[in-house]
């Protein structure tokens, strides 16, 4: 992002983070309990990798997720465009750090983290162009065999993401799409062998609330 950009964008979120109260709102999700639900759902399947290190999360926001995963990570680091948005987070961690910044040009050298999340970010940066930045970015920032986490709830991001990921060494390895309601999805539809590509794939992933992908390095 240019000079102008960032600035307007930060203007955006920053007058967001100052006029909306509820703390799942303010960060796109329909109410608090969804984004608790989602929170121990993540923090469940991170736990199970034991991926440990340090972890980045790009478009971190409030910080909800960013200071629930801490407990992880030896170390976590939030970014975000917006300073009030940081400011909303007031538990303070021996081992959580904000910085201030754009997805588009994340200010760590090259290989540094072992897992990289982002929640609820993609969709909102544009054009295109830019969140082909951001991706390189991320896969610039990952260790080899890092781990990447990224969330978004429309499923027309995918085929750009794959896209981009795909020339950067990167395998969409599996959907964390809630798995309860997609699995009674299938079972209603009689689907068998259900996976990413399966023809019916965008159709059902449309009935869903949030559609979350992970990306590992080969």
């Amino acid at each position: 992002m240019g000079y102008k950009e960032v600035k307007k964008e930060r203007k955006t979120w920053d007058e967001r983070a100052l006029t909306i109260e509820d703390e799942a709102k303010v960060r796109g999700c329909k109410d608090i309990y969804f984004l608790k639900k989602n929170i121990v759902k993540v923090h469940k399947f991170l736990d199970k990798r034991a991926i440990k290190g340090l972890m980045l999360d790009v478009g971190c926001g409030n910080a909800q997720f960013t200071v629930n995963m801490a407990d992880l990570f030896n170390f976590v680091v939030g970014i975000d465009i917006s300073k009030e948005m940081i400011k909303r987070q007031k538990l303070k961690l021996s081992n959580v750090s904000f910085v201030l910044g754009s997805a588009t040009d994340l200010p760590f050298k090259n290989m540094v983290f072992d897992s990289i999340i982002s929640f609820s970010t993609l969709q909102f940066i544009r054009p295109i162009t830019n969140l082909k930045k951001t991706l390189l970015e991320i896969s610039r920032c990952s260790r080899r065999r890092s781990f990447i986490f990224l969330n978004y709830p429309s499923n027309s991001l995918t085929s750009v993401i794959k896209q981009i990921l795909s020339v950067e060494g990167y395998k969409l390895r599996q959907s964390l799409i809630s798995r309860l309601r997609l699995k009674r999805f299938i079972k209603i539809w009689g689907i068998r062998n259900f996976s990413y590509g399966h023809e019916l794939f965008d159709e059902i992933c449309e009935l869903i609330d949030s559609i979350q992908y992970t990306f590992t390095v080969l």
